[in-house]
């Protein structure tokens, strides 16, 4: 992986892909190989890898802000920083002007936006299929949302998914696994500016 590098990882159902984004998370232990992030092992969750679902991870009884100020403050950031840095991502995200709205007052690309906020200063970004269950034209904004922030900061991307005109649109690279679990059939370049 490079640094900055923007990759997506496709294949069939059942192939592994999440799978995959889970080990690199520290969700859950490999059955071989290693992976290793600065030459350190990675053997469970940590600050520099922020990981987005498909399903919204939000706490619904929580403020739009208080759920991003949740995990700096988890990390260790003073409410006041929590809240400063919390505003700032909101700002990027575009969501600035709905910080004190709930979750369920935003819609669906609203919420993934917010989810995409709460692991504000990863190194590594990790999304398994965040955009799977929205709308066409809802996930070509979000597509255009997670470019611009991913231009603004300093961050990896590794990015899942079934759609192979997104992987194409997103990526630097594509890694293409085979049917069988486990096995990488591909790694393709990206040969078109986005």
């Amino acid at each position: 992986l490079h640094h900055r590098e923007f990759l997506s990882i496709i294949g069939p159902s059942g192939c592994g892909k999440s799978t995959l984004i889970r080990i690199l998370a520290g969700l859950e232990t490999a059955t071989s190989g290693e992976i290793l992030l600065d030459g350190k092992a990675v053997t469970k969750p940590g600050a520099e890898r922020g990981m987005v679902f498909q399903k919204y991870t939000l706490f619904p009884w929580l403020t739009v802000c208080r759920n991003v100020m949740f995990g700096l403050e988890t990390a260790g950031y003073s409410r006041d920083g929590a809240e400063n840095m919390a505003l700032q991502w909101l700002d990027i995200i575009g969501l600035e002007k709905y910080a004190d709205y709930y979750p369920g007052q935003l819609s669906g690309g609203m919420q993934q936006r917010v989810a995409i906020a709460l692991a504000p200063q990863p190194r590594v970004l990790l999304m398994d299929e965040p955009f799977g269950a929205l709308d066409a034209q809802t996930r070509a904004q979000m597509q255009n949302y997670l470019l611009e922030v991913w231009h603004n900061i300093d961050i990896t991307v590794i990015f899942v998914t079934h759609d192979l005109d997104e992987a194409v649109y997103l990526s630097d690279r594509i890694l293409a696994l085979k049917a069988n679990p486990g096995e990488v059939n591909e790694v393709i370049e990206v040969p078109v500016p986005r």
